[in-house]
């Protein structure tokens, strides 16, 4: 049941993911990407590879900040 649940959330996240169109390298950050079953639906229903980086929970902060540097 939980596989079914995990594959379900990986559908939507994908049919998200194809409406802002993907490139190579695509990276998957967040909370989320500490669960390696959504991981895996994700990367079979798109058909590429994920990047997890080491700081997965920090890398949208980390980024915000380098904009909001950039920007000042």
């Amino acid at each position: 049941m939980a596989a079914g649940l995990i594959e379900s959330i990986a559908r939507r996240i994908a049919v998200m993911a194809r409406r802002v169109g993907l490139k190579q390298n695509v990276a998957f950050v967040g909370g989320v990407a500490k669960n390696a079953g959504i991981k895996v639906f994700l990367e079979k229903e798109l058909g590429i590879s994920l990047y997890v980086p080491p700081e997965l929970q920090i890398t949208g902060a980390l980024g915000a900040a380098l904009y909001g540097i950039s920007k000042s």
